[in-house]
Protein backbone atom coordinates (compact mmCIF):
# COMPACT_ATOMS: atom_id res chain seq x y z
CA UNK A 1 0.00 0.00 0.00
CA UNK A 2 1.23 3.37 -1.17
CA UNK A 3 0.36 4.69 2.32
CA UNK A 4 2.74 2.26 4.18
CA UNK A 5 5.88 4.00 3.19
CA UNK A 6 6.66 6.31 3.58
CA UNK A 7 5.60 6.06 7.51
CA UNK A 8 3.55 9.29 7.61
CA UNK A 9 2.12 11.89 5.76
CA UNK A 10 4.31 15.40 5.97
CA UNK A 11 2.63 18.53 6.06
CA UNK A 12 2.05 19.20 2.68
CA UNK A 13 0.41 16.25 1.68
CA UNK A 14 -2.18 16.77 5.23
CA UNK A 15 -2.48 20.06 4.08
CA UNK A 16 -3.49 18.74 0.25
CA UNK A 17 -5.81 16.08 2.23
CA UNK A 18 -7.35 18.23 4.76
CA UNK A 19 -8.20 21.07 2.25
CA UNK A 20 -9.85 18.22 -0.10
CA UNK A 21 -11.92 17.18 2.77
CA UNK A 22 -12.96 20.72 3.32
CA UNK A 23 -13.38 21.53 -0.64
CA UNK A 24 -15.64 17.99 -0.73
CA UNK A 25 -17.92 19.34 1.97
CA UNK A 26 -18.24 23.38 1.44
CA UNK A 27 -16.36 24.04 -1.73
CA UNK A 28 -13.99 26.48 -0.01
CA UNK A 29 -10.65 25.43 1.20
CA UNK A 30 -9.52 25.51 4.81
CA UNK A 31 -9.36 29.75 4.62
CA UNK A 32 -13.17 29.37 3.53
CA UNK A 33 -11.96 30.78 0.02
CA UNK A 34 -14.57 29.63 -2.59
CA UNK A 35 -12.77 27.08 -5.01
CA UNK A 36 -9.56 28.83 -5.03
CA UNK A 37 -7.19 28.40 -7.88
CA UNK A 38 -4.15 28.86 -5.84
CA UNK A 39 -4.54 27.16 -2.20
CA UNK A 40 -3.47 29.96 0.47
CA UNK A 41 -2.23 26.87 2.79
CA UNK A 42 0.98 27.73 5.24
CA UNK A 43 1.16 30.85 2.26
CA UNK A 44 3.08 29.25 -0.19
CA UNK A 45 -0.10 29.36 -2.36
CA UNK A 46 0.00 25.75 -4.13
CA UNK A 47 -1.24 24.87 -7.21
CA UNK A 48 -4.46 23.05 -6.83
CA UNK A 49 -4.51 20.43 -9.56
CA UNK A 50 -3.79 17.61 -6.76
CA UNK A 51 -6.06 19.04 -4.14
CA UNK A 52 -8.59 18.89 -6.57
CA UNK A 53 -7.94 15.54 -8.00
CA UNK A 54 -7.94 13.92 -4.58
CA UNK A 55 -11.65 15.38 -3.60
CA UNK A 56 -13.76 13.39 -5.31
CA UNK A 57 -12.03 10.38 -3.23
CA UNK A 58 -12.12 11.87 0.04
CA UNK A 59 -16.14 12.10 -1.02
CA UNK A 60 -16.24 8.77 -2.12
CA UNK A 61 -13.90 6.72 0.55
CA UNK A 62 -13.68 9.46 3.71
CA UNK A 63 -10.36 11.16 4.25
CA UNK A 64 -7.66 8.98 5.03
CA UNK A 65 -3.84 8.69 4.85
CA UNK A 66 -4.03 5.51 1.64
CA UNK A 67 -7.16 8.07 0.40
CA UNK A 68 -4.85 10.84 -0.19
CA UNK A 69 -1.69 9.21 -1.77
CA UNK A 70 -4.24 7.12 -3.73
CA UNK A 71 -4.45 9.64 -6.71
CA UNK A 72 -0.55 9.83 -6.62
CA UNK A 73 -0.71 6.51 -7.51
CA UNK A 74 -2.77 6.05 -9.78
CA UNK A 75 -1.20 8.78 -11.68
CA UNK A 76 1.83 7.25 -11.90
CA UNK A 77 0.84 4.16 -13.11
CA UNK A 78 -1.13 5.84 -15.86
CA UNK A 79 1.69 8.12 -16.61
CA UNK A 80 3.75 4.09 -17.72
CA UNK A 81 0.95 3.47 -20.14
CA UNK A 82 1.59 7.02 -21.54
CA UNK A 83 5.03 6.93 -21.51
CA UNK A 84 4.73 3.46 -23.52
CA UNK A 85 2.78 4.99 -26.09
CA UNK A 86 4.71 8.12 -26.41
CA UNK A 87 8.21 5.87 -27.29
CA UNK A 88 6.39 3.90 -29.72
CA UNK A 89 4.76 6.39 -31.62
CA UNK A 90 8.19 8.27 -31.42
CA UNK A 91 10.04 5.32 -32.27
CA UNK A 92 7.87 3.48 -34.33
CA UNK A 93 8.93 0.19 -32.38
CA UNK A 94 7.07 -1.50 -29.78
CA UNK A 95 9.74 -3.80 -28.14
CA UNK A 96 11.19 0.24 -27.16
CA UNK A 97 7.41 0.96 -26.12
CA UNK A 98 7.49 -2.15 -23.40
CA UNK A 99 10.84 -1.44 -22.75
CA UNK A 100 9.90 2.15 -21.48
CA UNK A 101 6.79 1.02 -19.68
CA UNK A 102 9.32 -1.58 -18.03
CA UNK A 103 11.93 0.69 -17.19
CA UNK A 104 9.58 3.40 -15.77
CA UNK A 105 8.18 0.96 -13.60
CA UNK A 106 11.01 0.50 -11.35
CA UNK A 107 12.80 3.56 -11.91
CA UNK A 108 13.62 5.19 -8.30
CA UNK A 109 12.66 9.02 -9.98
CA UNK A 110 9.32 7.27 -10.49
CA UNK A 111 8.18 5.37 -7.98
CA UNK A 112 9.48 7.63 -5.40
CA UNK A 113 6.83 10.18 -6.45
CA UNK A 114 4.46 7.98 -7.60
CA UNK A 115 3.90 7.45 -3.93
CA UNK A 116 3.37 10.38 -2.54
CA UNK A 117 0.26 12.89 -2.59
CA UNK A 118 2.68 15.96 -3.70
CA UNK A 119 1.74 18.78 -5.12
CA UNK A 120 3.72 18.20 -9.07
CA UNK A 121 2.61 14.34 -9.36
CA UNK A 122 0.01 15.24 -12.07
CA UNK A 123 2.93 16.85 -14.02
CA UNK A 124 4.56 12.95 -14.37
CA UNK A 125 1.41 12.36 -16.07
CA UNK A 126 0.06 15.80 -17.80
CA UNK A 127 3.07 16.90 -19.54
CA UNK A 128 3.74 13.49 -21.37
CA UNK A 129 0.36 13.31 -21.99
CA UNK A 130 -0.06 16.78 -24.25
CA UNK A 131 3.20 15.52 -25.56
CA UNK A 132 1.77 12.38 -27.11
CA UNK A 133 -1.03 14.09 -28.26
CA UNK A 134 0.59 16.48 -30.11
CA UNK A 135 2.60 13.66 -32.07
CA UNK A 136 -0.76 12.12 -32.65
CA UNK A 137 -2.17 14.96 -33.84
CA UNK A 138 0.01 15.20 -36.53
CA UNK A 139 -1.87 12.49 -38.52
CA UNK A 140 -5.44 13.05 -36.95
CA UNK A 141 -6.16 16.95 -36.30
CA UNK A 142 -8.88 16.35 -33.90
CA UNK A 143 -5.60 15.30 -31.03
CA UNK A 144 -4.11 18.73 -31.14
CA UNK A 145 -7.12 19.86 -29.33
CA UNK A 146 -6.77 16.75 -26.64
CA UNK A 147 -3.52 17.82 -26.42
CA UNK A 148 -4.72 22.01 -25.46
CA UNK A 149 -6.07 20.41 -22.85
CA UNK A 150 -3.32 17.88 -21.29
CA UNK A 151 -1.30 20.81 -21.37
CA UNK A 152 -3.70 22.79 -19.82
CA UNK A 153 -4.65 20.73 -17.15
CA UNK A 154 -0.66 20.74 -16.18
CA UNK A 155 -0.32 24.39 -15.24
CA UNK A 156 -3.16 23.69 -12.83
CA UNK A 157 -0.52 21.16 -10.85
CA UNK A 158 3.10 23.13 -10.47
CA UNK A 159 4.82 26.34 -10.86
CA UNK A 160 7.67 25.09 -13.61
CA UNK A 161 5.58 23.81 -16.32
CA UNK A 162 4.61 27.68 -16.44
CA UNK A 163 8.48 27.78 -17.80
CA UNK A 164 8.80 24.30 -19.75
CA UNK A 165 6.06 23.67 -21.19
CA UNK A 166 6.05 26.87 -23.43
CA UNK A 167 9.87 26.80 -23.81
CA UNK A 168 9.50 23.21 -25.05
CA UNK A 169 6.33 23.66 -27.30
CA UNK A 170 8.16 26.29 -29.01
CA UNK A 171 11.10 23.67 -29.56
CA UNK A 172 8.80 21.03 -31.00
CA UNK A 173 7.38 23.80 -33.10
CA UNK A 174 10.59 24.42 -34.65
CA UNK A 175 11.63 20.75 -35.12
CA UNK A 176 8.17 19.86 -36.51
CA UNK A 177 7.78 23.14 -38.09
CA UNK A 178 7.00 21.40 -41.91
CA UNK A 179 4.64 19.28 -40.69
CA UNK A 180 3.32 21.31 -38.19
CA UNK A 181 2.65 24.18 -40.87
CA UNK A 182 -0.31 21.62 -42.47
CA UNK A 183 -2.60 21.89 -39.63
CA UNK A 184 -2.09 25.68 -39.07
CA UNK A 185 -5.81 26.06 -38.37
CA UNK A 186 -6.64 23.00 -36.40
CA UNK A 187 -3.43 24.31 -34.29
CA UNK A 188 -4.60 27.85 -33.95
CA UNK A 189 -7.91 26.71 -32.47
CA UNK A 190 -6.41 24.15 -30.09
CA UNK A 191 -4.28 27.44 -29.07
CA UNK A 192 -7.14 28.99 -28.30
CA UNK A 193 -8.72 26.58 -26.54
CA UNK A 194 -5.47 25.75 -24.33
CA UNK A 195 -5.56 29.90 -22.82
CA UNK A 196 -9.14 29.56 -22.72
CA UNK A 197 -8.64 26.92 -19.95
CA UNK A 198 -5.45 28.90 -19.33
CA UNK A 199 -7.76 32.03 -18.64
CA UNK A 200 -8.73 31.60 -14.76
CA UNK A 201 -5.20 30.47 -13.62
CA UNK A 202 -3.51 33.46 -15.41
CA UNK A 203 -5.91 35.53 -13.35
CA UNK A 204 -4.91 33.83 -9.85
CA UNK A 205 -1.47 33.49 -11.12
CA UNK A 206 -1.64 37.72 -11.71
CA UNK A 207 -2.26 38.34 -7.92
CA UNK A 208 0.53 39.35 -5.39
CA UNK A 209 0.50 36.62 -3.64
CA UNK A 210 1.49 34.61 -6.21
CA UNK A 211 4.84 35.76 -5.76
CA UNK A 212 4.74 34.41 -1.67
CA UNK A 213 6.50 30.87 -2.62
CA UNK A 214 8.87 32.99 -5.58
CA UNK A 215 9.67 35.27 -2.42
CA UNK A 216 11.12 32.35 -0.58
CA UNK A 217 12.49 29.49 -3.21
CA UNK A 218 14.03 31.99 -5.97
CA UNK A 219 17.88 31.92 -6.45
CA UNK A 220 17.42 35.77 -5.54
CA UNK A 221 15.92 35.59 -2.22
CA UNK A 222 19.19 34.33 -1.24
CA UNK A 223 20.83 37.64 -0.27
CA UNK A 224 24.18 35.75 1.05
CA UNK A 225 25.32 35.95 -2.84
CA UNK A 226 25.06 39.41 -3.25
CA UNK A 227 26.49 40.00 0.01
CA UNK A 228 29.74 37.40 -0.55
CA UNK A 229 29.83 39.00 -4.32
CA UNK A 230 29.92 42.42 -2.48
CA UNK A 231 32.85 41.06 -0.34
CA UNK A 232 35.07 39.75 -3.29
CA UNK A 233 35.19 43.02 -5.04
CA UNK A 234 36.08 44.95 -1.89
CA UNK A 235 39.32 42.48 -1.54
CA UNK A 236 40.02 42.76 -4.69
CA UNK A 237 40.08 46.20 -4.29
CA UNK A 238 36.63 47.87 -5.78
CA UNK A 239 37.99 48.45 -9.13
CA UNK A 240 35.94 48.72 -12.44
CA UNK A 241 37.06 45.26 -13.31
CA UNK A 242 36.19 43.60 -10.07
CA UNK A 243 33.27 45.63 -10.05
CA UNK A 244 32.05 44.12 -13.12
CA UNK A 245 33.47 40.13 -11.94
CA UNK A 246 31.59 40.55 -8.88
CA UNK A 247 28.62 41.88 -9.88
CA UNK A 248 25.56 40.43 -7.82
CA UNK A 249 23.91 39.69 -11.00
CA UNK A 250 26.74 37.88 -12.07
CA UNK A 251 27.19 36.45 -9.66
CA UNK A 252 23.64 34.88 -9.53
CA UNK A 253 23.67 34.00 -13.11
CA UNK A 254 26.53 31.77 -11.80
CA UNK A 255 24.53 30.56 -8.65
CA UNK A 256 21.38 30.05 -11.64
CA UNK A 257 23.68 27.84 -14.01
CA UNK A 258 25.53 25.72 -11.42
CA UNK A 259 21.86 24.83 -10.53
CA UNK A 260 21.43 24.20 -13.81
CA UNK A 261 24.60 21.78 -14.18
CA UNK A 262 23.84 20.26 -11.21
CA UNK A 263 20.60 18.26 -12.57
CA UNK A 264 23.33 16.45 -15.19
CA UNK A 265 25.66 15.56 -12.78
CA UNK A 266 26.30 11.98 -12.07
CA UNK A 267 25.72 12.72 -8.57
CA UNK A 268 22.28 13.43 -9.01
CA UNK A 269 21.47 11.37 -11.28
CA UNK A 270 23.60 7.84 -10.26
CA UNK A 271 24.56 8.35 -6.91
CA UNK A 272 23.03 9.96 -4.42
CA UNK A 273 20.05 11.72 -5.84
CA UNK A 274 18.31 14.57 -4.37
CA UNK A 275 19.57 16.07 -0.70
CA UNK A 276 16.02 15.92 0.02
CA UNK A 277 15.50 12.77 1.52
CA UNK A 278 11.90 12.92 1.25
CA UNK A 279 12.54 12.99 -2.45
CA UNK A 280 14.34 9.74 -2.57
CA UNK A 281 15.90 6.90 -0.95
CA UNK A 282 19.80 7.50 0.59
CA UNK A 283 22.74 6.17 -1.45
CA UNK A 284 21.17 6.33 -5.12
CA UNK A 285 20.56 8.44 -7.62
CA UNK A 286 17.04 9.34 -9.45
CA UNK A 287 18.30 6.73 -11.98
CA UNK A 288 20.00 3.30 -11.51
CA UNK A 289 24.11 3.01 -12.65
CA UNK A 290 23.06 0.52 -15.33
CA UNK A 291 21.20 3.28 -16.59
CA UNK A 292 24.15 5.25 -17.85
CA UNK A 293 25.33 3.40 -21.03
CA UNK A 294 22.18 2.88 -22.51
CA UNK A 295 21.15 6.75 -21.71
CA UNK A 296 24.32 7.06 -23.92
CA UNK A 297 23.34 4.18 -26.32
CA UNK A 298 19.61 5.30 -26.56
CA UNK A 299 20.78 8.84 -27.69
CA UNK A 300 23.33 7.61 -30.30
CA UNK A 301 20.64 5.61 -31.50
CA UNK A 302 18.13 8.30 -32.16
CA UNK A 303 20.72 10.25 -34.17
CA UNK A 304 21.15 7.31 -36.10
CA UNK A 305 17.57 6.75 -36.73
CA UNK A 306 16.12 10.15 -37.10
CA UNK A 307 17.67 13.61 -36.63
CA UNK A 308 14.07 15.21 -35.30
CA UNK A 309 13.03 12.59 -32.98
CA UNK A 310 16.91 13.06 -31.33
CA UNK A 311 16.71 16.84 -31.09
CA UNK A 312 12.95 16.23 -29.54
CA UNK A 313 14.86 14.16 -26.89
CA UNK A 314 17.73 16.42 -26.14
CA UNK A 315 15.82 19.49 -26.05
CA UNK A 316 13.48 17.55 -23.54
CA UNK A 317 16.49 16.60 -21.54
CA UNK A 318 18.11 20.54 -21.45
CA UNK A 319 14.82 22.17 -21.26
CA UNK A 320 13.38 20.80 -18.26
CA UNK A 321 15.59 21.36 -15.25
CA UNK A 322 15.62 25.25 -16.67
CA UNK A 323 12.84 26.26 -13.86
CA UNK A 324 14.59 24.54 -11.38
CA UNK A 325 17.56 26.47 -12.09
CA UNK A 326 16.33 29.38 -10.55
CA UNK A 327 15.15 28.75 -7.10
CA UNK A 328 16.86 27.08 -4.20
CA UNK A 329 18.24 24.54 -3.40
CA UNK A 330 19.32 22.75 -6.10
CA UNK A 331 19.28 20.03 -7.65
CA UNK A 332 15.98 19.11 -7.36
CA UNK A 333 14.19 15.95 -8.42
CA UNK A 334 10.80 17.11 -7.66
CA UNK A 335 10.83 20.61 -9.68
CA UNK A 336 12.11 18.23 -12.73
CA UNK A 337 9.63 15.43 -12.56
CA UNK A 338 8.78 16.63 -15.91
CA UNK A 339 12.02 15.02 -17.22
CA UNK A 340 11.24 11.45 -16.00
CA UNK A 341 9.49 10.45 -19.13
CA UNK A 342 12.31 11.45 -21.43
CA UNK A 343 14.97 9.51 -19.89
CA UNK A 344 13.15 6.42 -19.73
CA UNK A 345 12.47 6.07 -22.93
CA UNK A 346 15.63 7.29 -24.05
CA UNK A 347 17.44 4.21 -22.14
CA UNK A 348 14.87 1.72 -23.31
CA UNK A 349 16.11 2.97 -27.45
CA UNK A 350 19.32 1.85 -25.59
CA UNK A 351 18.67 -1.13 -24.21
CA UNK A 352 16.52 -2.55 -27.45
CA UNK A 353 19.45 -1.02 -29.69
CA UNK A 354 22.01 -2.89 -27.68
CA UNK A 355 20.19 -6.03 -27.47
CA UNK A 356 19.56 -5.93 -31.42
CA UNK A 357 22.99 -5.64 -32.43
CA UNK A 358 23.93 -8.36 -30.26
CA UNK A 359 24.76 -11.26 -32.39
CA UNK A 360 26.50 -14.01 -30.08
CA UNK A 361 25.07 -14.71 -27.23
CA UNK A 362 22.05 -12.56 -27.44
CA UNK A 363 20.13 -15.01 -24.90
CA UNK A 364 22.64 -14.35 -22.48
CA UNK A 365 23.63 -10.96 -22.73
CA UNK A 366 19.70 -9.76 -22.43
CA UNK A 367 19.42 -12.25 -19.45
CA UNK A 368 22.33 -10.38 -17.91
CA UNK A 369 21.12 -6.96 -18.37
CA UNK A 370 17.72 -8.06 -17.28
CA UNK A 371 19.35 -9.55 -14.02
CA UNK A 372 21.50 -6.32 -13.61
CA UNK A 373 17.99 -4.39 -13.80
CA UNK A 374 16.85 -7.30 -11.12
CA UNK A 375 19.78 -6.35 -8.79
CA UNK A 376 19.28 -2.67 -8.69
CA UNK A 377 15.88 -2.81 -8.40
CA UNK A 378 16.39 -5.01 -5.50
CA UNK A 379 18.64 -2.88 -3.73
CA UNK A 380 16.35 0.04 -4.80
CA UNK A 381 13.41 -2.43 -2.66
CA UNK A 382 15.51 -3.09 0.03
CA UNK A 383 16.81 0.43 0.77
CA UNK A 384 12.83 1.97 0.30
CA UNK A 385 11.14 -0.81 2.44
CA UNK A 386 13.56 -2.21 5.12
CA UNK A 387 16.58 1.51 5.62
CA UNK A 388 14.25 4.24 4.29
CA UNK A 389 11.08 4.09 6.75
CA UNK A 390 12.95 4.76 9.71
CA UNK A 391 15.56 6.80 8.56
CA UNK A 392 12.90 9.54 6.84
CA UNK A 393 10.51 8.91 9.04
CA UNK A 394 11.11 12.34 11.03
CA UNK A 395 11.69 14.53 7.98
CA UNK A 396 8.18 12.62 6.87
CA UNK A 397 6.46 14.05 9.95
CA UNK A 398 6.50 11.04 12.28
CA UNK A 399 4.35 10.74 15.22
CA UNK A 400 1.42 12.75 14.89
CA UNK A 401 -0.75 10.50 13.70
CA UNK A 402 0.08 8.50 16.81
CA UNK A 403 0.02 11.81 19.08
CA UNK A 404 -3.48 12.93 17.88
CA UNK A 405 -4.99 9.39 18.27
CA UNK A 406 -3.49 9.46 21.94
CA UNK A 407 -4.84 12.35 22.49
CA UNK A 408 -8.66 12.25 20.91
CA UNK A 409 -8.67 9.48 24.10
CA UNK A 410 -7.92 11.39 26.89
CA UNK A 411 -8.90 15.07 25.98
CA UNK A 412 -11.40 15.13 27.85
CA UNK A 413 -9.79 15.19 31.18
CA UNK A 414 -8.01 18.41 30.36
CA UNK A 415 -8.86 21.96 29.94
CA UNK A 416 -5.63 22.51 27.46
CA UNK A 417 -3.13 20.87 25.54
CA UNK A 418 -0.30 22.27 24.58
CA UNK A 419 1.93 20.70 21.03
CA UNK A 420 4.96 21.86 20.46
CA UNK A 421 6.07 23.67 17.37
CA UNK A 422 9.85 22.20 17.71
CA UNK A 423 8.84 19.76 14.40
CA UNK A 424 5.96 20.76 11.28
CA UNK A 425 2.93 22.48 11.63
CA UNK A 426 0.90 20.85 14.00
CA UNK A 427 -2.45 22.60 13.43
CA UNK A 428 -2.70 21.10 10.14
CA UNK A 429 -2.47 17.78 11.48
CA UNK A 430 -4.45 18.50 14.29
CA UNK A 431 -7.57 19.37 11.95
CA UNK A 432 -6.57 16.18 9.48
CA UNK A 433 -6.50 13.47 12.09
CA UNK A 434 -9.52 14.96 13.58
CA UNK A 435 -11.21 15.47 10.53
CA UNK A 436 -12.43 18.74 12.02
CA UNK A 437 -15.37 20.61 10.67
CA UNK A 438 -14.21 22.77 7.78
CA UNK A 439 -17.42 25.11 8.43
CA UNK A 440 -16.51 25.82 12.11
CA UNK A 441 -12.37 26.08 11.65
CA UNK A 442 -13.25 28.37 8.43
CA UNK A 443 -15.30 30.59 10.90
CA UNK A 444 -12.29 30.95 12.89
CA UNK A 445 -8.79 30.16 10.78
CA UNK A 446 -6.57 30.17 13.80
CA UNK A 447 -3.27 28.10 13.53
CA UNK A 448 -2.60 29.07 17.28
CA UNK A 449 -5.61 27.78 19.03
CA UNK A 450 -8.34 25.17 17.83
CA UNK A 451 -10.61 24.74 21.12
CA UNK A 452 -8.65 23.80 23.92
CA UNK A 453 -6.07 23.01 21.72
CA UNK A 454 -2.78 25.25 21.69
CA UNK A 455 0.12 25.00 18.83
CA UNK A 456 3.14 26.72 18.82
CA UNK A 457 4.76 28.20 16.18
CA UNK A 458 7.36 26.66 14.06
CA UNK A 459 11.09 27.92 13.32
CA UNK A 460 9.92 28.26 9.75
CA UNK A 461 6.39 30.38 10.55
CA UNK A 462 9.10 33.22 12.35
CA UNK A 463 11.69 33.17 9.94
CA UNK A 464 9.26 33.50 6.88
CA UNK A 465 5.68 33.75 7.07
CA UNK A 466 3.37 34.94 10.32
CA UNK A 467 4.10 34.75 13.84
CA UNK A 468 2.34 33.41 16.50
CA UNK A 469 2.43 33.74 19.87
CA UNK A 470 3.96 31.38 22.09
CA UNK A 471 1.55 31.44 24.68
CA UNK A 472 3.17 28.81 26.81
CA UNK A 473 3.06 31.11 30.59
CA UNK A 474 -0.85 31.43 30.52
CA UNK A 475 -1.23 27.55 29.49
CA UNK A 476 0.45 26.32 31.75
CA UNK A 477 -1.41 28.66 34.58
CA UNK A 478 -4.51 26.62 33.67
CA UNK A 479 -5.76 24.04 36.24
CA UNK A 480 -5.50 20.43 33.76
CA UNK A 481 -2.89 20.74 30.97
CA UNK A 482 -1.56 18.30 28.65
CA UNK A 483 1.57 18.90 27.12
CA UNK A 484 3.14 17.44 23.84
CA UNK A 485 6.99 18.35 23.94
CA UNK A 486 9.91 17.30 22.04
CA UNK A 487 12.17 15.65 24.59
CA UNK A 488 14.82 18.44 23.72
CA UNK A 489 12.03 21.39 25.18
CA UNK A 490 10.86 19.38 28.57
CA UNK A 491 13.32 22.13 30.56
CA UNK A 492 10.35 24.63 29.73
CA UNK A 493 8.54 22.38 32.31
CA UNK A 494 11.18 23.90 34.98
CA UNK A 495 8.97 25.88 37.70
CA UNK A 496 6.04 24.55 36.94
CA UNK A 497 4.36 22.49 39.64
CA UNK A 498 2.86 18.98 39.60
CA UNK A 499 3.97 17.84 36.24
CA UNK A 500 4.18 13.97 35.55
CA UNK A 501 4.90 12.37 32.37
CA UNK A 502 2.29 10.64 31.07
CA UNK A 503 3.30 8.42 27.87
CA UNK A 504 5.54 9.28 25.44
CA UNK A 505 5.50 8.84 21.36
CA UNK A 506 8.36 6.37 19.85
CA UNK A 507 10.12 5.49 16.67
CA UNK A 508 11.62 2.44 17.53
CA UNK A 509 13.33 3.45 20.97
CA UNK A 510 13.97 7.26 20.61
CA UNK A 511 11.30 9.31 21.96
CA UNK A 512 9.51 11.75 19.38
CA UNK A 513 6.78 13.52 22.20
CA UNK A 514 7.57 13.54 25.73
CA UNK A 515 3.95 13.91 27.29
CA UNK A 516 3.52 15.52 30.44
CA UNK A 517 0.56 16.30 32.20
CA UNK A 518 -0.14 18.79 34.77
CA UNK A 519 -2.90 18.18 37.49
Amino acid sequence: MSSAVPLSLDWDEVANGYNAYSIAQTAKDEYGHLLPLQLESFNDFKMPGYTYTLVPFVWLLGLSDFTVRLPSAIIGTLSVLVIYLMARKITGYESIGLASAAITTIAPWHLQFSRVAFEPVGVMLFVPLGVYLLLKGLEDKKYFYFSAISFAISFYFYYSVRVFVPLFLITLAIIYRKELAKNLKSLTFAAVLGAVLLFPIGLSILKPQSSARLSVVSVFSDQSIGIDAAIKNAQAGNTPVSRLINHRYVAYGKEIALGYVKHFSPQFLFISGDPNIRHGVRGMGVLYWIDLPFLAVGLIYLFKKDKKAAKFAISWILLSPLPAAFAIPTPHALRTLASIPIYEIVIACGVVYFLLNVHKYRQLVTSSVALGYAIFFGVYLNNYYVKYPTESAMDWGYGYRELYTYLSKVEGNYDAIYITGEYWKPYIYYLYYSKYDPTLYQSQVNHAKIGKYYFAATSWDSDFWWKEVDNFGSIASKKRVLFALKPEEMSKLNGIGGTIRVDSIMLGNKPVFEIFEKR
